[in-house]
């Protein structure tokens, strides 16, 4: 006598055994047609029916038949580099300092670089009960990128890249890459400086100690304080720079601007302002100082063409400046080489001392072996450095001549008033009474003025 009893899972992927051993020994077919009569086919373990038989024991509920389960298909999943939403953050220097300038307030990403990428869906397996029934199996669902400007899809359509430098957002869902940026409450503690390759507006001033870096266009809707700008573009400043000397700015296209009080600008193209004071201006094009005031006081003007203004110098005597015919990189490598061969000389200087010094240990045979070695790499890098100060000299004298040699430019004006000195090349025009609606320029190897 003996007893099978034969069980399948809720799921139909398993089949158990039980067995009941009396008098009687179980042999493979008492099994297969258990199984049968359950309409178990398939999965079925068949060495493990022959191990039962061989032992002959009771057992229940033993692993006899196994199906293969479906398998879902895994839904794509998209990996993002960056964080769709930020905060600002100071920058963590190097030697563990706070730099509360640099705020990470946006963040900026490259042409080329990663943004995302897409792990693509997996398909499903389809499964088969122990019963021999098929069981379909759900495919993973696709996710979509959702981008916009300046982001393009590599072929594979797996990643999305950067077109070109900018702003990473996440707006209304969609990704894109903004070249400009704006900022609408100035530029000062809550931003920290600005460096950015694009178009930038600023709504408000840009505070004291603080910088704008723009490859690109700038606007400023407001004041420019004791403060750092460069822009490659275009630079409008609404209201006005208030420098108190300790404001630069660097312009690669043309400025527009209310007032200049107390700073330094250098910039390619042209400029147009409503006043100028005791600053120092060198300018490639043409320098236009209109408005309800129109005047420059003090300070340095240098133009490659031409100024415009309706008053030049102060009834009071205010010393200015007023330069023409030369351009800005000009000017700028003549400083910049007089500097370099002004240190270099003294470097010279101390050499040669140290050399008198070594050259005195030599004849009274007290130098050592490492003095002697010191003594010929002196020797090298006197005669290298006096050789670079001969070639600097020379493009130093070649840059003189050709600023002397200017010719171009004039200046026009209602008035100039008195201690106003007007420059073109080697030639210099001091006024010393006040001069009416007339043009300065140069003629027959001088300055002339003539009425309009």
């Amino acid at each position: 006598m003996k007893e099978i009893e034969v069980y399948i899972s809720d799921d139909y992927y398993k089949a158990y055994l039980s067995l009941r051993i009396r008098d009687e020994n179980v042999v493979p077919e008492d099994i297969y047609a258990a199984l049968n009569e359950q309409s178990v086919t398939f999965g079925i373990y068949d060495d493990v029916i022959t191990a039962l038989c061989y032992l002959n024991e009771d057992i229940v509920d033993e692993l006899i038949a196994e199906g293969q389960p479906h398998i879902n298909g895994i839904d794509s999943e998209i990996i993002y580099e960056y964080d769709p939403i930020t905060y600002p953050h100071p920058t963590i220097l190097e030697d563990g300092t706070v730099d509360f300038k640099s705020m990470n307030l946006f963040q900026k990403v490259k042409a080329g670089e990663l943004l995302a990428t897409k792990i693509p869906a997996t398909e499903g397996i389809d499964g088969m009960t122990v019963t021999g029934k098929s069981i379909s199996a759900r495919s993973g669902k696709d996710i979509k990128f959702w981008f916009g400007e300046n982001i393009e899809l590599t072929s594979d359509e797996t990643q999305l890249k950067a077109t070109s430098d900018g702003i990473y957002k996440i707006e209304n869902g969609i990704m894109v890459i903004q070249n400009y940026m704006e900022l609408n409450n100035g530029v000062g503690v809550e931003t920290g400086n600005i460096d950015f390759k694009g178009d930038i507006v600023v709504n408000g001033n840009v505070c004291s100690g603080y910088s704008v870096d723009c490859d690109g266009d700038l606007m400023i809707n407001g004041l420019v304080e004791k403060s750092r700008l460069k822009v490659t573009g275009d630079l409008t400043i609404t209201q006005g720079v208030s420098g108190h000397n300790e404001c630069f700015i660097q312009c690669g296209g043309n400025l527009v601007v209310k007032y200049i009080d107390n700073a330094e600008l250098s910039l390619k193209g042209n400029l147009e302002a409503g006043e100028i004071v005791n600053s120092k201006v060198y300018c490639d094009g043409n320098v236009v100082v209109k408005g309800k005031k129109g005047h420059i006081i003090g300070g340095e003007i240098t133009a490659k063409y031409a100024i415009d203004a309706t008053t030049i110098g102060s009834k009071l005597g205010v010393i200015t400046l007023i330069n023409l015919g030369v351009d800005i990189d000009s000017v700028k490598e003549l400083r910049t080489l007089n500097e370099e061969i002004i240190k270099e000389q003294e470097t010279v200087r101390k050499l040669r001392q140290f050399v008198t010094i070594l050259n005195a240990k030599e004849r009274k045979s007290t130098i050592s072996d490492e003095e002697t070695a010191t003594l010929t790499k002196c020797y090298d890098s006197l005669e290298q450095m006096e050789k670079m100060i001969k070639k600097k000299s020379n493009r130093l004298n070649h840059l003189r001549e050709i600023l002397l040699r200017a010719q171009k430019g004039q200046v026009k004006t209602e008035t100039i008033y008195p201690d106003t000195l007007v420059k073109i090349g080697r030639h210099s025009y001091f006024i010393d009474e006040a001069i009416l609606r007339s043009i300065l320029k140069k003629s027959n190897d001088e300055i002339i003025a003539i009425g309009f």
